[in-house]
């Protein structure tokens, strides 16, 4: 998440200062809008990852059905994002494991676990 966030930011602040009204047409123009605020916000859930919160893993799997859904429709137009779509899967594989969702709960619960 912290990555996702980070790159989120970078790309806003890589994009053009002179902007024309075909600009807002295109894709890039979300990264240069909302780039800083959604990189803000995924450094927020991502502290919340770190300390096992439930509502952070239900931002992350959100987070990554919105990425997913808009690498998808970026293959459609021919404009694929595979980088994207395979952060996505990996980030959702990874969070649907029974151990991670074990730990996000017993942490909301405040159950300790001694193995």
């Amino acid at each position: 998440m912290v990555a996702n966030a980070v790159f989120g930011a970078v790309r806003a602040y890589m994009g053009d200062a002179g902007m024309s009204l075909d600009d807002l047409i295109e894709p890039d123009f979300y990264f240069e809008l909302a780039g800083p605020f959604v990189g803000g916000v995924g450094l927020i859930v991502s502290v919340g990852l770190w300390r096992l919160r439930r509502w952070a893993w239900v931002a992350t799997m959100i987070w990554a059905g919105v990425n997913m859904a808009q690498a998808l429709y970026a293959y459609w137009v021919s404009e694929p994002q595979y980088s994207a779509m395979a952060l996505s899967v990996v980030i959702v594989l990874y969070l649907n494991q029974r151990d991670v969702q074990l730990a996000f709960i017993e942490s909301t619960r405040g159950i300790i676990r001694r193995d």
